[in-house]
């Protein structure tokens, strides 16, 4: 009985790895992930872009208002 399932997990380990050894992975030239990587940089740069400017319009009121502020606090010092 112990010789029959070492028989069968060896048939099932061998089976496994003839299967696994024929779908080997593609693998990329250099120029293809260079063009990889360009276009998922490109399309994250166009959605964070778009958040950025409206986060940047959102606060430059106030950074403005705070730098005005900084600056008439340092000439009133000095005075």
């Amino acid at each position: 009985m112990k010789k029959f399932l070492l028989f069968i997990a060896l048939g099932l380990t061998l089976t496994a790895m003839t299967i696994a050894c024929k779908s080997k992975p593609k693998l990329l030239t250099e120029e293809q992930m260079l063009q990889k990587i360009d276009s998922m940089y490109n399309t994250q740069i166009e959605t964070l872009g778009a958040d950025l400017d409206d986060a940047c319009d959102a606060k430059f009121d106030d950074l403005v208002q705070t730098a005005l502020d900084s600056i008439l606090a340092a000439r009133t010092e000095v005075n």
